[in-house]
């Protein structure tokens, strides 16, 4: 029931496009609504607020019992609650805004109403039962470990039972039929309970009765007079897990404590050391690049060697704390398989082959382009493992295989061998090789180093991915390593372009750029800078956020990299404030985030800070590259799309709803082009007139229909007017609010004939 002629056809299609097999029968007033209900027998009946000549709510108040067993939902542009409460009361099962009049919230608000009717068929053999159950309540209370208890609205107790009773040594007939307020002194209840259920239909609480705690629930009981009620209760004996309560509660705050304690000091080791390192490893790399002297480059490789090492080793017990604290987090991104599995390896076959070592990656023809995971994880399985192999291997080959095990619409399972001629491990080390700080001997330790855990830590990222990492090795032969992992098939929008930002990093021009760099450290400062200074960008400085403020208010840059630990003020207060600039153009200049801290919470607390990107120390001159190039890319990207000016009209929602039907849609156009002017022609009348009734009448008329084109501005005026005319509040706004929506209008004409003329 609707008497809006577009509403109607929206409901219609989008019933008959929710996926149920439903007969859908229409009236647009209140004597056809009768009518229908005279000769059919409906399941549901979707009803219009707004009827000529009355409300839905005044039509279910008056019809209630012509609607048999139908299941009612109102359907609105109305955003009152109290109308929803309203309808609600008369029996209306649900209540749905018309912008959600679309077969996904038809078909959910259908599946929701049907269920009730359901329920209601079940409450009523429910209901045959109650009588049984209640016999054999009656047969158990007395014996419960639980109190009952009712008192009436003349504050008299009616009812004492249950064995908690006797537990606080209470006879009932010391209770039943005094007074509350004579009585408090054996039972704690009092005025408080009545007054806690004055707005409400139950009160739960806990009291002290002698040396016992009970956790009491009352029910509101209506009394014999209007407005007077009464209470029905239960209370339970809670005394022991009131104990155990506050044990568990000081035992958990010692422990949150010691988490807390815990972090701080792995946050602090991480940053303490990852720092120092980022300076040795960025310095060692620029002599490297810098120093053609043979014996200079051995030294500083050595130095490189012993960095790389030290930073594996911090990570390790970084990774391993976090397992073992159940935080560690995966990422749900689309990436390469192939080229993924390709960058992994690229540094171990280099390794492999200065010591005379085959490597070799071979890959399944059926193996997907694409999936959906965590490729940073992935590579560190791959790298724990091409590594050892590498490492373990002094003649022969190491070999990577990837295969697709199985697949369907959804997942594909790949699994990955690593494969090496090495030295093996023996039988009896098989059993305990992925166990923590465990070798494969104890000479292997002295003769190749590492920490025990890199095994450790693959097993364990494999198994919370849902894979599995098994291993096959006979000693002085080699051994392979076998891991399996599901990944998500992405779907096609999800796959990036072939050509992106990235394809243009290596030769990206940032000549001319200005950066702010904003770092506490003498020696990061260097590096950074002469990391900028390779590409040939200006760079300025400042020590901490408060400095970068100054310079940021009379300097122009193009991009801050900011650290986000420093003194006087630190990253993530200096982001905070930048944002809150007034300036447009620098409020929003993009922020790079620098940070020894490694952990994906670090990183979601520096986006949530209000960077644009995050860069983990230490970091190389690709990794930094390709990040400036793709904020400042992005930035250009963002000018440009505030510079396109948007259509009026969207027409998405009403191509969704014409599934391809061309007629549908055309239809759907011409209606509102015809229908629309004379309801603003109206709108316009009554203004002039200050009907503000009329006024509001129309506004509500028209405000659907500005939904369905899209025109969010323009149903958020007519839903001012309608409210103002409606509160007559505001009332000498109307008329220039009213011209505001016929200027928004021409132009949705305009443009809706372009779209006919198109379709013609």
């Amino acid at each position: 029931m609707d008497d809006d002629e577009l509403d109607r056809m929206a409901l219609m299609r989008s019933v008959r496009k929710s996926g149920f097999n439903a007969e859908v029968i229409t009236a647009a007033n209140e004597t056809e609504g009768l009518m229908a209900l005279q000769e059919n027998e409906f399941d549901i009946i979707f009803l219009d607020y707004n009827l000529p000549g009355c409300t839905g709510i005044d039509f279910m108040r008056t019809n209630r019992n012509r609607l048999c067993d139908a299941q009612v939902i109102m359907v609105t542009s109305q955003g009152d609650e109290k109308l929803a409460v309203d309808a609600m009361k008369l029996g209306v099962c649900d209540y749905m805004p018309k912008n959600m009049v679309n077969p996904d919230g038809i078909g959910q608000s259908l599946r929701y109403a049907l269920r009730l009717r359901d329920a209601s068929e079940r409450n009523r053999k429910i209901q045959e039962e109650l009588y049984l159950t209640e016999r054999r309540l009656d047969a158990v209370v007395d014996k419960s470990q639980i109190l009952f208890f009712a008192i009436n609205s003349n504050r008299e107790y009616t009812m004492f039972r249950g064995h908690c009773a006797s537990i606080l040594g209470i006879e009932p007939n010391c209770i039943i039929g005094k007074q509350v307020s004579n009585v408090k002194h054996l039972f704690p209840i009092d005025e408080s309970f009545f007054t806690a259920l004055e707005n409400n239909d139950q009160y739960t609480t806990t009291i002290t009765a002698g040396e016992l705690h009970l956790e009491v629930t009352c029910f509101k009981q209506a009394g014999i007079t209007s407005g007077s009620f009464g209470i029905t209760g239960i209370a339970t004996d809670i005394t022991e897990l009131k104990r155990n309560e506050q044990k568990l509660i000081n035992d958990l705050s010692v422990a949150r404590e010691m988490d807390k304690v815990k972090e701080r000091f792995m946050a602090h080791m991480s940053h303490e050391i990852r720092t120092p390192i980022h300076g040795i490893m960025s310095l060692t790399n620029i002599l490297i690049r810098n120093i053609s002297d043979n014996e200079q480059q051995n030294y500083l490789n050595a130095i490189k060697k012993s960095a790389d090492s030290l930073l594996v080793i911090v990570n390790d017990i970084l990774d391993i704390a976090k397992i073992d604290d159940e935080k560690m987090t995966f990422e749900q991104t689309v990436f390469n398989l192939k080229e993924e599995v390709e960058s992994s390896c690229e540094l171990f076959r280099l390794k492999a082959e200065e010591k005379g070592v085959s490597f070799k990656k071979q890959f399944g023809p059926e193996l997907p382009s694409w999936v959906k995971g965590d490729p940073t994880r992935l590579g560190q399985i791959l790298n724990n493992l091409v590594n050892n192999a590498v490492k373990f291997t002094s003649e022969g080959e190491v070999a990577v295989q990837v295969d697709l095990i199985e697949s369907n619409a959804a997942y594909t399972m790949v699994r990955f061998e690593v494969i090496d001629t090495g030295i093996g491990i023996q039988n009896d080390k098989l059993q305990t090789i992925f166990e923590k700080f465990t070798q494969a001997g104890e000479d292997i330790t002295r003769r190749f180093g590492g920490t025990g855990l890199g095994l450790s830590i693959a097993k364990k990222l494999t198994e919370l991915q849902g894979g599995m990492l098994d291993v096959e090795s006979k000693y002085g032969q080699g051994t392979t390593f076998t891991f399996s992992i599901p990944f998500e098939i992405p779907a096609d929008h999800q796959i990036p372009a072939v050509e992106t930002i990235c394809d243009t990093i290596e030769g990206a021009d940032l000549g001319g750029v200005r950066i702010l760099v904003v770092e506490d450290n003498d020696i990061n400062r260097l590096v950074i800078n002469r990391m900028l200074k390779d590409f040939n960008i200006v760079a300025d400085h400042a020590a901490n956020g408060q400095e970068a403020l100054e310079k940021l208010t009379i300097n122009h840059y193009d991009l801050i990299l900011l650290d986000m630990e420093m003194p006087v003020m630190n990253g993530y207060e200096c982001i905070q404030a930048i944002r809150k600039i007034k300036d447009a153009r620098k409020s929003k200049i993009p922020v790079m985030a620098m940070t020894a801290h490694a952990s994906k919470d670090e990183s979601e607390k520096c986006m949530q800070c209000g960077v644009n990107d995050y860069l983990s120390k230490p970091f190389n001159h690709a990794e930094l590259k390709t990040k400036i190039v793709s904020l400042l890319h992005s930035k250009t990207q963002s000018v440009c799309d505030e510079q396109t000016t948007d259509r009026l009209t969207n027409l998405d929602y009403l191509k969704m709803l014409s599934d391809d039907s061309e007629t549908f849609f055309k239809e759907f156009i011409q209606m509102f082009l015809k229908n629309t002017p004379e309801t603003i022609t109206e709108l316009v009348k009554q203004t002039e007139l200050k009907n503000w009734e009329g006024v509001r009448q129309a506004a509500h008329k028209v405000k659907p229909s500005l939904n369905y084109m899209g025109m969010k501005d323009a149903s958020n005026l007519a839903a001012e007017i309608e409210k103002s005319a409606k509160e007559m509040t505001g009332v000498n706004q109307i008329p220039s609010k009213v011209a505001t929506l016929c200027t928004l209008c021409e132009t949705a004409y305009i443009e809706l004939n372009e779209e006919i003329n198109n379709l013609n």
